[in-house]
């Protein structure tokens, strides 16, 4: 009747951690009415997992005996070696659970016996599955903007194969505005082989910033976040879910130089609509944008073509400034419109904006000696008018820049150079233009109508509404 050996918490730890996937430790627990067995097994992210069934003594009756076969075929042992039965006899209370514990021992006398003392089976393997070191990487869920301003995973590693519980890990996160469900801490396992697969979640409402985190590994499949202000709560959101609410890009957020070009050729009021909308976009943006922006401001006329008038420059009038100035600058060309004679009225100096605008981008200065801080540049287009051709157009017949200057050269020129630029174009004239399409690549209005905020928006100045981050971001 005897077993081959006893088994402790350190030696049930060890065959735990020894079990390959697919392989079961097998433990028989005998009470005074029902036997349970209690199987642990590996799960695919290296978690042990412990699942209890039980049965009735009577059900295991046949003729009113308690049948081996019947307790053979409960208890389904694949391998003595996996095996363990628990405790001692029942006792007095139970006859019949004694026999069934001693018909077991004879039964399976290869097996090993697990200690009893004051801890139940359940306590036991609780114990023992939360020493088992980890078999496969830990990695937690971060995101990280790359150039273009896109999203992106970027796992960062917590615990290594071996770590064990009560181990820590202290890194950086940055947590954006999230939803009503809070920023989520999830965790996940990868193999020798690459493989990954969540082990679990947790989800707090956190306060936007920067914020220095204390992981500490409490058992296999399950990590504790400390350092964030709030307790975490377990996620009961579907995975799936919450990746699908990842926005593509992130708006509104890191520094941003807003370069406005507006056109100030033509008559006073249509000078005026174009100086009003530049000054109700960034009176927009100064006061919503949640990430730094500075401001530039380029003012475009038009050729004269008539040689007894000097040509029209492009006139970069502040560059990275604080927006009161360039509201200011706005306002004063605003009262000089009167005064702006218009000697050719087909075409405007885009071509030659454009030109300025990379060179400034490229030089990293503008006209008034101030740096651009590598800030994304988003250029706004305001006027009305087609740009010059670089030579005579034989269809439109409009006269050529003096200088040959392509816009659409120099437009491709800044999109090369600064893949995360975007542009955008508010236009009072033929928004179905060619040019005025390509200003608008990212987004485009309408002089008379314009929603700044969604305009904004679409060059991602602002937040969309309802836009949340779900996860924490990588803290450069």
């Amino acid at each position: 009747m005897s077993l081959s050996s006893e088994v402790g918490v350190g030696e049930l730890t060890a065959r735990i951690a020894g079990l390959a996937v697919g392989e079961a430790l097998t433990i028989a627990e005998f009470q005074a009415s029902e036997v349970r067995r209690w199987q642990v097994r590996i799960d695919g992210r290296g978690t042990p997992r412990a699942k209890c069934e039980s049965i009735g003594l009577a059900a295991l009756r046949r003729d009113g005996v308690l049948s081996e076969p019947e307790l053979d075929r409960f208890l389904a042992p694949s391998d003595l070696r996996q095996l363990l039965i628990a405790g001692g006899e029942a006792g007095g209370e139970s006859p019949e659970a004694d026999y069934a514990w001693r018909l077991a021992c004879r039964r399976y006398s290869g097996a090993s016996r697990l200690e009893g003392g004051a801890a139940s089976v359940d306590e036991q393997l609780g114990d023992a599955t939360a020493r088992v070191p980890l078999s496969q990487r830990y990695e937690l869920c971060l995101l990280e903007r790359d150039r273009s301003g896109r999203l992106h995973v970027s796992p960062q590693r917590l615990f290594e194969r071996g770590a064990k519980r009560g181990d820590t890990r202290a890194f950086r996160v940055y947590c954006e505005p999230s939803g009503p469900a809070g920023t989520t801490f999830a965790v996940m396992a990868r193999d020798q082989a690459g493989h990954t697969g969540l082990v679990c979640m947790a989800s707090a409402k956190v306060n936007p910033g920067p914020h220095t985190v204390t992981a500490t590994l409490q058992r296999p499949g399950k990590v504790s976040f400390g350092g964030l202000g709030v307790p975490l709560r377990q996620e009961t959101r579907k995975w799936a879910d919450i990746r699908a609410m990842v926005p593509e890009w992130l708006g509104g957020s890191g520094p941003v130089n807003l370069i406005l070009a507006v056109e100030i050729c033509g008559s006073e009021r249509l000078v005026a609509a174009h100086l009003d909308r530049a000054a109700q976009l960034v009176g927009n943006v100064a006061s919503s944008a949640e990430g730094p922006v500075s401001f530039s401001l380029l003012a475009y006329g038009a050729h004269p073509h008539n040689l007894r008038v000097d040509d029209d420059p492009v006139a970069v009038l502040a560059w990275t400034e604080p927006y009161q100035p360039v509201l200011a600058q706005l306002s004063v060309l605003r009262r000089q419109a009167v005064d702006r004679p218009d000697h050719y009225t087909r075409a405007a100096n885009i071509e030659c904006m454009l030109g300025q605008a990379a060179g400034l981008l490229r030089d990293g200065h503008g006209g008034v000696g101030h740096q651009s801080s590598g800030a994304r540049p988003v250029l706004v287009t305001v006027g009305s008018r087609v740009p010059f051709p670089a030579w005579r157009d034989p269809v439109t017949e409009i006269l050529p820049c003096p200088g040959h200057n392509d816009w659409r050269g120099f437009l491709q020129r800044l999109k090369d150079e600064h893949p995360r630029m975007t542009f955008g174009a508010i236009c009072g004239g033929d928004r179905g233009a060619e040019a005025w399409r390509l200003l608008g690549a990212d987004a485009t209005a309408d002089l008379i109508v314009l929603d700044a905020w969604q305009f904004a928006t679409d060059l991602r100045l602002l937040r969309p509404p309802g836009e949340h981050v779900p996860f924490p971001l990588v803290d450069r």
